[in-house]
């Protein structure tokens, strides 16, 4: 049986023989891109924060997640799109240039409803995204991996 010198072992591994890992995208790469009714609100939840808990919060009961409880909050709200990076979240409106760039570390707490997303962000604001089911899913998904 071959044994490595300790000269060997002790050397670093050489680029070829490193592990490559491509778990993170390394630059500001789209992961997935949804429709969505978002609105920002700088003074945070009505009903205050959102409380202790984990940061990220999929509330689901016997594997269904019960639909956001407050609908009419999404009445004024802005259509467009939400990109995903490893970097952050990105909101964008259809019509104008509103637009919301959300790092990782300022996204304190996600919740995610069966159709909506609430992010408490590190300022005390919030933003409320209302997307289709599968949307949701789907970021609920790429945010754990990536987030």
């Amino acid at each position: 049986m071959l044994q490595a010198s300790p000269r060997e072992r002790a050397a670093p591994l050489t680029r070829e023989h490193a592990p490559v890992w491509t778990w993170a995208p390394l630059s500001e790469e789209v992961l997935c891109a949804m429709p969505a009714r978002w609105i920002w609100n700088p003074q945070g939840a009505p009903q205050g924060g959102p409380g202790p808990g984990p940061r990220h919060r999929t509330l689901r009961r016997r594997g269904v997640a019960p639909l956001y409880p407050e609908p009419s909050e999404l009445e004024g709200a802005l259509k467009g799109r939400v990109e995903v990076s490893g970097q952050g979240l990105r909101l964008f409106a259809d019509e104008g240039s509103a637009r919301l760039d959300l790092p990782a570390d300022l996204i304190l707490v996600k919740v995610f409803h069966r159709n909506a997303v609430e992010l408490h962000l590190a300022s005390g604001a919030r933003v409320l995204a209302g997307m289709a089911e599968k949307d949701v899913e789907l970021l609920d998904v790429v945010t754990q991996a990536y987030l």
